[in-house]
C-alpha cells in the first residue's frame, strides 16, 4: 500500500503541518495586535478592526481548520494509503476540499473589510514621552517578531502546497483519461501563488515589520493602528485573491 504513494503522503503531511502553523501564527499575530487593549490610556483608541481580526483568526484556527484537517484525513490521506489506483480520486477530493476550505472563510473576510472602514470607538489619552518611547520599543518589537514569524509561516505554506500540487501533477500525467480541468486549475494557481503573490507579500510584510519598532513623529496609538491596518489589508487582499481562484475551481468541479 504505502509504497505507491509514499512521496505524496509525505508532501501532504508537510502541507497540513504548514497550513496549521500558518493559521497558528495568524492567531498569534492577532493576539499581539490586540495587546494594546491592556494599556488603559490607549485601549479606547484602538481600531475595532483589530478586534474583528482576532475573532476571524480564532474561528479559523479553532473551528474551520480542524474541520478541514479531519475531512482531509478521511477523504484524501486514507485513500492514498490504500492503493495506487485511489490516487486520482483522492487528488480530486483534495481540490474540492481546499477550494471549500478557502471559500468558507468568505464571511469572516467580509466582516474584516467592513470593519476596516470604522474608526475607533473612543480616544486614547496622551502618554508621557517615556511611556511612548517604551511602547515603540517594547510593543513595536513584539509586532515585528510576530510579523516575521507570520511571514515565514506564510512562505512555508505557499511553498509546501505548491510542492504537493506539483507532485500530484506528475502522478496525474501518468493516469490515462481526459485532462482534469479543476486539478489543472489548482496546480496552476498554487504555482502562481508561489511565483508572483508570495514575493510581493513577503516584501510588504518585511517593510511593516521594520517600521514597527521605529519611533514615529506621531502618537504611538496612531502608529500602531496604521501598521495594523496595513497588515490586515494585506491579509484581506491575499485571502480575497485565493478565494476568487478557489471559487473558479469549485465551479469547474460542480
Amino acid at each position: 500500500g504505502e509504497g505507491h504513494n509514499s512521496e505524496s503522503i509525505a508532501l501532504l503531511k508537510a502541507y497540513r503541518g504548514a497550513l496549521y502553523k500558518f493559521c497558528g501564527q495568524g492567531l498569534a499575530l492577532a493576539v499581539v495586535l490586540a495587546e494594546i487593549r491592556k494599556i488603559p490610556k490607549l485601549a479606547p483608541g484602538l481600531l475595532p478592526v483589530i478586534t474583528v481580526f482576532g475573532q476571524v483568526h480564532q474561528a479559523l484556527f479553532k473551528i474551520r481548520l480542524p474541520q478541514y484537517m479531519k475531512a482531509m484525513e478521511s477523504s484524501v490521506l486514507s485513500p492514498m494509503f490504500s492503493s495506487s489506483n485511489a490516487i486520482k480520486g483522492a487528488i480530486t477530493q483534495f481540490a474540492k476540499m481546499e477550494a471549500n476550505f478557502f471559500s468558507s472563510l468568505k464571511k469572516g473576510f467580509f466582516a474584516l473589510q467592513n470593519a476596516l472602514a470604522q474608526g475607533p470607538e473612543g480616544k486614547a489619552t496622551s502618554q508621557s514621552d517615556r511611556e511612548e518611547a517604551q511602547c515603540f520599543e517594547h510593543m513595536g518589537t513584539k509586532m515585528a517578531k510576530a510579523l516575521t514569524a507570520y511571514a515565514s509561516a506564510l512562505n512555508d505554506f505557499v511553498t509546501d502546497s505548491e510542492r504537493f500540487t506539483a507532485s500530484m501533477k506528475a502522478i496525474i500525467e501518468k493516469i490515462p483519461g481526459p485532462e482534469d480541468q479543476a486539478l489543472q486549475g489548482l496546480i496552476k494557481y498554487h504555482n502562481l501563488l508561489k511565483m508572483q503573490t508570495l514575493p510581493l507579500f513577503q516584501k510588504m510584510l518585511k517593510e511593516i515589520a521594520q517600521a514597527a519598532p521605529r519611533r514615529a513623529q506621531y502618537a504611538f496609538i496612531d502608529h500602531w493602528n496604521g501598521l495594523a491596518t496595513s497588515v490586515i489589508r494585506l491579509e484581506v487582499h491575499f485571502f480575497d485573491a485565493v478565494m476568487k481562484n478557489m471559487e473558479s475551481i469549485l465551479q469547474i468541479l460542480q
